[in-house]
């Protein structure tokens, strides 16, 4: 009943904005980490959850009908590819003036801690997996090559895990300096963390669950428009 999948819709919508701009909230409240501190991160965190979802469509779409995508699809992730451009750009806009305000001034805490981070491997993973290659194919025909941005968004979510790992690092690279007055403390050094062997297994779980349960409704649910149902009520 497509009434009731617009609510659902609309509801959803809602609730999404609002819980991922609490989510981003969080690092937006840290008075203690100026690399994080500020309204960036409340709409970070709306932008890139726009970004994966079209990264996810593309790659269910692809798993669904095997990359032979029936016309009434192709004209479907052709939209989303139009729309997933302007997101990408958004970000990189985005991200660029983050970075210059950043480092511009040379403010303690936060222009030594972007400049860290751009010198990262891990965010040029980011920046390439999720903005680059992804913007660079669908900008080729305009959302057009659909087989192409299925593998960009293989390459995207990737990115997006580089993306939220960087998230919670660069916001704890550098450590608080204690308020000590009359005691000796050596300078602080930058916090280099790597994932456990259990951080991983909880992830790959994660990634796990999230595949059985879409192979689950596919095998249960009929995911394809009942294109009979239609035409009688057209």
């Amino acid at each position: 009943d497509m009434k009731f999948a617009k609510y659902f819709g609309l509801t959803g919508l809602i609730v999404g904005l609002a819980a991922h701009s609490n989510l981003g909230a969080v690092f937006g409240f840290l008075n203690a980490r100026p690399i994080a501190n500020g309204v960036y991160y409340p709409m970070y965190f709306i932008l890139t959850a726009f970004i994966t979802g079209v990264f996810i469509a593309y790659i269910f779409m692809g798993f669904r009908y095997k990359l032979q995508f029936p016309e009434r699809v192709k004209t479907m992730l052709t939209s989303l590819g139009k729309i997933q451009i302007f997101l990408l750009s958004f970000l990189a806009f985005f991200m660029t003036w983050k970075m210059l305000t950043d480092v511009y001034g040379g403010m303690p805490d936060r222009a030594d801690v972007a400049l860290h981070i751009l010198g990262s491997w891990l965010f040029w993973a980011e920046v390439i997996l999720v903005i680059m290659i992804p913007l660079l194919i669908l900008l080729k025909d305009i959302g057009r090559s659909h087989v192409a941005f299925f593998y960009a968004s293989l390459a995207g979510m990737a990115g997006i895990g580089f993306m939220r790992y960087n998230l919670i690092h660069d916001s704890q690279l550098k450590p608080l300096q204690m308020l000590k007055t009359q005691e000796y403390q050596l300078a602080p050094t930058w916090i280099e963390y790597a994932p456990s062997a259990a951080e991983w297994m909880i992830t790959l779980g994660g990634i796990g669950i999230c595949m059985a349960l879409y192979y689950l409704g596919s095998k249960f649910f009929n995911l394809d428009a009942d294109e009979h149902h239609t035409e009688e009520k057209n």
